[in-house]
């Protein structure tokens, strides 16, 4: 940009030779009235104003302060005589000028003078828009932040609202189909009312899940997600996902089997680990049918790996960046016919990372796919 200067001076001759000596890609604007040279301030918005000292009607030092007001940024320069020291002293103070050239000025000299103003006014200059963009960004953070914690504290308060009821239903549906209570006789005439409980049941607990896992994600986005670290039974956390997943293989005629091989002491959140495993199982179960989900459980020198192995209809390789967001499903033939929103590997891959560890995906588009859980062996504290 242009450097834009202003020299004030009631000495028509001053004005001329002042003209002659600046460069010629510089915009020079010159008054020999300083009335008008304040009046026309903010419409220049000058770079660098000079002003001689001595003038009829108004001294440098009073133009130069107006200056500060109106345009702050401008880098203000006062030309004195040699006996106009003590107005110098009330420039500097009243003023805060940049800098002072005696007179009679050496052109040359007010040149160079001028060019360090201009220097100063550039960096200044930058600094104030580096000044602003850090301001917008911390307002733009914290009004982000803010909008997080409200959404959630928003997911949260649904999802608890939501749970209550939830469980009542769960809990009556139970009762009914449970034979050793006061439930309905399985005979005959009962069995499509039984059959329909249970899928009442089945879409009440999908209902739950999806509930848990958008609670989970409230957690951790305000950072209230806490871990409890234990001593993993992985024989009797491994049957109970089996146990959960079971029913969920059956529905599309899938073979489940669960191999481990661990035996060294294993210490993470078990609910978590469970959690993160049934929403694997599940997945695959979904994506499968007529062939084998296989859980394989190895110790991996510091880690323990959870391999879900499936015979589905796997993943296409553009669309492996996206599994893991939120609320993202993929564009897949049966994606439709199973349903869900999305939720399970997005929260199982936030939990597998706040227990220090990791989901990786390897995948054939048609051929199936391998969810691998990675987990130290021990939940560290930082991970807590």
């Amino acid at each position: 940009m242009t450097p834009v200067i202003i020299y004030v001076d009631d000495q028509a001759t001053n004005l001329t030779v002042f003209e002659a000596a600046m460069p010629e890609d510089w915009q020079v604007h010159v008054f020999d009235d300083p009335d008008k040279a304040a009046k026309a301030l903010r419409d220049i918005s000058p770079w660098v104003i000079l002003s001689d000292q001595r003038m009829a009607r108004i001294t440098g030092a009073d133009l130069l302060a107006l200056a500060r007001q109106e345009v702050p940024g401008a880098m203000r320069i006062i030309v004195t005589g040699y006996s106009d020291e003590e107005a110098m002293i009330d420039a500097v103070r009243r003023a805060k000028i940049f800098d002072y050239m005696k007179k009679p000025w050496d052109p040359d000299a007010l040149v160079i003078m001028i060019e360090k103003a201009i220097r100063q006014y550039r960096k200044n200059q930058d600094l104030k828009r580096i000044q602003e963009m850090e301001q917008e960004t911390a307002v733009n953070l914290l009004a982000a932040k803010e909008a997080d914690r409200q959404k959630s504290e928003f997911l949260a308060n649904i999802s608890h609202e939501l749970k209550t009821p939830l469980s009542t239903i769960i809990g009556y549906t139970e009762l009914l189909l449970n034979p050793g209570q006061e439930g309905l006789d399985p005979g005959e005439e009962d069995t499509r009312m039984i059959n329909d409980l249970k899928n009442v049941l089945q879409a009440a607990d999908h209902l739950h899940s999806m509930i848990e896992a958008i609670l989970d994600i409230a957690q951790d986005n305000a950072d209230q997600l806490k871990l409890n670290p234990t001593t993993v039974n992985l024989t009797q956390l491994l049957g109970e996902v089996q146990d959960v997943c079971f029913s969920h293989a059956q529905n599309n005629q899938n073979i489940l089997t669960i191999e481990s091989t661990v035996n060294s002491v294993f210490i993470t959140d078990q609910i978590r680990l469970k959690q993160i495993l049934i929403n694997l199982v599940i997945n695959a179960c979904k994506f499968t049918h007529n062939g084998t989900v296989r859980v394989e459980v190895k110790d991996d020198m510091e880690q323990i790996s959870f391999a879900v192995h499936d015979s589905g209809i796997g993943i296409r390789q553009e669309d492996k960046r996206d599994i893991f967001k939120p609320f993202v499903q993929l564009d897949m033939s049966r994606t439709k016919v199973v349903g869900g929103a999305g939720l399970g590997l997005g929260i199982s891959q936030r939990l597998a990372r706040r227990m220090g560890g990791e989901i990786v995906v390897n995948s054939q588009y048609g051929v199936g796919s391998t969810f691998t859980l990675l987990l130290p062996k021990q939940l560290s504290a930082s991970d807590e």
